[in-house]
């Protein structure tokens, strides 16, 4: 079956209620330009179609996608425009990174940055809050991101 046949059958990704699986993916760090070309071919359908989420799956793209926003909204459209599933996007170290050069942010707090990273995500119909998933089924499963930062002096 090829990914466009898989992708036709629902013009919108079913219910959360009715996820029947969960594809993660981590650390894209797509301000890296080969990392951006692999995300987008991988979205298009340059993959195996069992390696793929459909209609009835959730994909939970786990942080370090970069520490630009403007990488992070790209990235997201991608997956989002390509990809026929629900979405979750749970922030890493690079999003919370406040550099000097993140003049688009207008922030000098991570706690500011993240926020404006969950306001796209949910601009987006992306989810970054804890959700119940499947639970039509036999095996339903929470998704709980959890906020964090780490203390590198430890």
């Amino acid at each position: 079956m090829s990914i466009a046949t898989r992708m036709k059958p629902s013009p919108e990704p079913t219910s959360p209620d009715d996820i029947e699986s969960i594809f993660v993916i981590s650390d894209l760090h797509t301000d890296h330009r080969e990392n951006l070309e692999w995300i987008t071919s991988y979205c298009e359908g340059n993959a195996e179609p069992d390696d793929l989420p459909g209609p009835n799956d959730a994909l939970i793209i786990v942080g370090d996608v970069s520490h630009k926003l403007s990488h992070i909204r790209q990235t997201l459209m991608i997956v989002k425009q390509n990809l026929n599933c629900r979405i979750f996007f749970i922030w890493g170290n690079h999003e919370a990174w406040v550099l000097k050069s993140d003049k688009e942010m207008n922030t000098f707090l991570s706690i500011g940055k993240t926020t404006k990273i969950k306001r796209l995500c949910k601009s987006m119909d992306i989810y970054t809050d804890y959700k119940l998933l499947g639970k039509n089924h036999a095996s339903p499963c929470f998704v709980i991101p959890m906020d964090s930062w780490c203390d590198s002096t430890l």
